[in-house]
This record gives structure tokens, sequence and C-alpha cells, in this order.
């Protein structure tokens, strides 16, 4: 037991449980380590606060059907996503491209591969 307190895992498919905020998953694996309540809670704030993140630790997972994001939370995932992958040009380009389709209502895969054509 002592041993699981000093080794940690990280999964290559980490899961988030859709269900439990932040704040929820904290204490659910934190008592699968054997922590005391009391320990998660004052650690699991700390560790909230140092990633900014303290004022949201009760929110609920968005992105789901139930709790959908905002276009903002899904532009700003996107850039996350494809930081590094595409310069910023790129990313801009191909974000007005699946507006674009959006917009339109056709949800068809080939009006996306049209928008994305080079012009001339």
């Amino acid at each position: 037991v002592q041993s699981r307190r000093l080794v940690g895992y990280i999964p290559d498919r980490p899961y988030l449980y859709e269900k439990l905020t932040a704040r929820e998953f904290l204490l659910f694996v934190g008592g699968i380590y054997g922590l005391e309540p009391s320990e998660i809670r004052t650690r699991g704030d700390q560790l909230l606060e140092e990633h900014d993140l303290l004022d949201r630790a009760d929110e609920r997972y968005r992105g789901s059907p139930d709790n959908p994001m905002t276009d903002g939370e899904v532009e700003d995932k996107y850039r996350i996503c494809t930081d590094g992958i595409l310069t910023a040009d790129q990313q801009e380009a191909l974000l007005r491209a699946i507006w674009a389709v959006d917009d339109t209502g056709n949800k068809d895969a080939s009006a996306l591969a049209t928008l994305m054509q080079p012009s001339g």
C-alpha cells in the first residue's frame, strides 16, 4: 500500500469519467490510493489552483450531447489539438471551412473537401 503512494500510472489512452467533476475525480482516484478524504481535498485544491482550474473544479465534463461545448470552447480545443501540426494560417483556414460546412447545414464530408481545395 505504501508503494502505491509513490508510484503513478498514466495510461496510453487516459479515460476521464465524464459524469465526475475534477474534484470528484480526484476524490475517486485518491480513494483508490487509500488517501484520506481531507488529504485529497487539501492536496487536490492545491493542484487545481496550480493549474488554474480551481474555479472550474465542480463543473461537469463538457463536450457530450448532454453538456455540449460552446463554439468558442470547440475552437479552443481545435487549436490546442492542431498546434504544432498546422501553422496559424492553416488552422484558421481549416476552421473557417469547417464552420462553412456547418453553416450550410450540409454534413457531407465531400463539401468540406471541396472547400479545402486551393482556389485558382
